[in-house]
């Protein structure tokens, strides 16, 4: 399962390497090549599952409310926004403004609009595991298909009947995901097993469909905001497979400590490569300028290379931070001893 969260966020960091630095395929995109709107819309069909897959993740293992894993959580994000701020200031020859104040303290919308949203559920997950604990499997069921047929009609099909849901970018929306694997991990994965065949069979043929209802709109004219919708965390195809791609990795068994090793710091990906200061100038800008200028192979040769140096570099810089906390905890915990000996 820890690879599996490894494996989410590669797929996430593909997921920003394409709609989010190349926008989606236009029509003009398609005049000049035909076949490279249907190669993204697979590529985004492939990756779109990353951010869902994560949240699942906590929800069949069941988040376990700690105060001093939250300080850690909010020390991981200070620690990355300053750094990156940092290299922002070193790369560009200049002082922190304010500007840079309001993005320290995540003021903007999508300022890591991810961690924003996992800790509210963080801080609500006491509450839903106590649901989860004092239900029963039918009553859960019926919570869970409630909720998502709210969502996927006033959040989906209405795209702007709950702009709260904000098209799964919400802390709304992960609980309903958390919920919803805590329900596999109970009632499903122990009465029913899903071959990993089935599941790999069914994840691919999701995203194909995905892709080829996307080119065919695309083809069709300009139906760009019902191909933004296919792509939407909300669209049930992709809930649907994002359960299949957690119920694949049930299945395997696999014990790393490299495994181990890296997934512990996978937040950090994401706390590098989505920063205000690190997204545009060191990730979405050049793979854009590589896709205008590159023959597709090269073009992909290029994305890779840089999808692999900023996970490196990601987790490297991560073992510096939790070197950090510990430093930081310690002085803390001290602190706490002598102010009660006091």
């Amino acid at each position: 399962m820890e690879l599996m969260r490894i494996v989410a966020m590669v797929f996430i960091m593909l997921v920003h390497a394409n709609f989010r630095a190349l926008l989606y395929p236009t029509a003009d995109e398609l005049a000049a090549s035909p076949w490279s709107p249907f190669f993204r819309y697979l590529w985004e069909s492939l990756c779109v599952v990353g951010v869902n897959a994560f949240v699942m993740l906590s929800g069949w293992y069941g988040i376990r409310f700690k105060a001093t894993r939250l300080w850690e959580l909010l020390f991981q994000v200070v620690f990355f926004s300053v750094a990156m701020l940092a290299v922002a200031c070193w790369y560009a020859q200049r002082w922190p403004n304010m500007s840079d104040v309001g993005h320290l303290l995540l003021s903007d919308n999508y300022d890591y609009w991810f961690v924003k949203a996992y800790l509210m559920l963080y801080i609500v997950s006491p509450v839903l595991n106590a649901f989860v604990e004092h239900t029963t499997k039918e009553q859960l069921r019926l919570v869970l298909a409630l909720f998502f047929g709210f969502v996927f009609l006033w959040g989906w099909i209405l795209k702007d009947g709950a702009v709260w849901i904000k098209h799964g970018h919400s802390a709304i929306f992960f609980m309903g995901l958390y919920l919803l694997a805590r329900y596999l991990r109970l009632y499903v994965a122990t009465t029913i097993r899903v071959s990993k065949t089935a599941c790999v069979v069914s994840y691919l043929l999701i995203a194909l469909v995905i892709a080829v209802c996307a080119y065919v709109l695309l083809l069709k004219g300009d139906h760009q905001g019902s191909i933004h919708r296919l792509y939407y965390y909300v669209n049930p195809l992709i809930i649907l497979q994002a359960v299949v791609f957690l119920l694949f990795f049930t299945q395997i068994k696999l014990q790393s400590r490299l495994v181990n090793w890296v997934a512990i710091s996978t937040l950090a990906i994401y706390l590098v490569h989505s920063s205000f200061y690190w997204s545009k100038t060191f990730y979405d800008i050049p793979i854009s300028n590589w896709f205008a200028s590159l023959p597709t192979l090269h073009f992909v040769f290029r994305v890779l290379v840089l999808v692999f140096v900023t996970f490196w570099v990601s987790i490297l810089a991560d073992k510096v931070r939790i070197a950090a906390w510990k430093m930081v905890s310690k002085r803390l915990e001290s602190s706490d001893k002598n102010g009660e000996k006091r």
